[in-house]
């Protein structure tokens, strides 16, 4: 049963199937005993035949009180065959509505009891059938997807936000199926949320918004893989941006940068009593970086960003570049200068961001840092604040093309 969502209705979906009409009563046909009892219920036929029944009997003592035949036996004859016109009148009228009604296609009723209940049938007829084309769009939509004609998980998940933010009213067949593919295209999301996936419907857009969120949030990667790039898995403790940089070099650069600052990488390993991970070479290559002098108003002028700890000087700056995780690093600071050391060209591809304010935005791929010199390029993506490393794809084919 369909017991919430919308309060006071309870639609039993099973027998609301693709298909399967809404079930009703077969019409019941003339009898002389429904004739009678509308008749009891007829107050106009009720008062005549109590008028007639006390004419009669007052007329009857009247005679017997004259000692006048002709009147007590004449006058209860008159007044019933009177009476037996009148009803069989109404008999002819009730027997011929029926029988009408009944041949009628579709009429279940008579023509009296359909006139009191248009209104109520006519309600009723359209909350149930609005619920019927819900669940019957839902099994067309399945149909649909089982023959490959459908939208990608991102367009769905636009049309999704459009239809209930941008739209001045959404039906409520259009709420339920979008609300159920929503679960079946991202199953993951509401198995870790059952109470949610037990609604039907939204409790409010607040929540609609909630869950958008959550959904963008659990299947980012998937939502953002695009036919010209890959995006791979990156460590995620703070040293996202070397990871995701490393990862994209080639193991010829790999190997040089690493034989560079093997003296330091093997102080830092016996610092921490555990093997140094190779992404550190570039934390190593930035400090040295950063007693350049072209680089030191790039680093200075981005010292005091919100969210960030802030620094005053290089000297403060490399320290906090070298604590684990404690720094992040940023694609347009730290990534532009490795990237210019390197002599590789850096670029932060785009992609889809959720925000509950701005609802879906379309990032365009940027430019990060280029060189008519470089060796290659690196890509690297970036949502909620976490960088992953991405390859670029040939076309119709799912090996990377781009390595330094």
């Amino acid at each position: 049963m369909f017991p919430n969502g919308v309060a006071g209705w309870e639609v039993d979906f099973e027998r609301l199937d693709a298909g399967e009409a809404v079930p009703r009563q077969p019409p019941r046909h003339a009898s002389w005993r429904g004739f009678g009892v509308s008749m009891f219920k007829d107050k106009k036929a009720m008062a005549i035949l109590a008028g007639g029944i006390l004419t009669g009997v007052v007329g009857t003592l009247i005679g017997i009180g004259e000692r006048s035949p002709e009147v007590y036996i004449a006058f209860p004859i008159i007044n019933v065959l009177a009476e037996g016109t009148y009803f069989g009148f109404k008999a002819c009228q009730y027997f011929e509505r029926r029988n009408r009604g009944l041949e009628e296609s579709g009429n279940h009723v008579s023509m009296p009891d359909r006139a009191r209940m248009h209104g109520a049938e006519t309600k009723c007829d359209e909350d149930v059938g609005s619920i019927y084309e819900g669940r019957r769009f839902l099994v067309e939509n399945d149909r649909a997807s089982s023959s490959g004609n459908t939208v990608t998980d991102m367009e769905f998940l636009k049309d999704f936000e459009s239809e209930y933010f941008n739209s001045e009213s959404i039906k409520i067949e259009s709420a339920i199926s979008f609300f159920q593919e929503l679960k079946n295209r991202f199953p993951d999301y509401f198995v870790k949320h059952q109470e949610i996936k037990s609604q039907h419907l939204f409790l409010d857009k607040e929540q609609c918004k909630t869950i958008i969120e959550g959904v963008f949030k659990c299947y980012e990667k998937e939502l953002n893989q695009q036919s010209e790039y890959r995006v791979l898995a990156t460590m995620d403790d703070g040293n996202c941006l070397y990871d995701a940089l490393w990862q994209g070099l080639s193991s010829g650069i790999q190997e040089g940068l690493v034989q560079k600052c093997q003296e330091t990488l093997d102080e830092l390993a016996t610092q921490e009593e555990s093997r140094y991970s190779p992404y550190l070479a570039l934390k190593i290559l930035l400090c040295r970086a950063a007693d350049k002098e072209k680089y030191r108003e790039l680093i200075q002028t981005n010292s005091q960003e919100p969210r960030m700890i802030q620094y005053s000087s290089i000297e403060e700056y490399k320290p906090l570049v070298m604590e684990n995780g404690l720094f992040w690093g940023r694609h347009n600071i730290e990534g532009r200068i490795l990237a210019e050391e390197l002599d590789v060209n850096l670029t932060l591809i785009g992609g889809w961001d959720y925000t509950r304010q701005a609802g879906f935005v379309c990032r365009e791929n940027e430019e990060i840092y280029t060189s008519r010199t470089a060796k290659a390029t690196l890509y690297i993506s970036n949502s909620y604040q976490h960088y992953s490393a991405a390859e670029k794809q040939a076309r119709g084919s799912s090996d990377h093309v781009s390595s330094a």
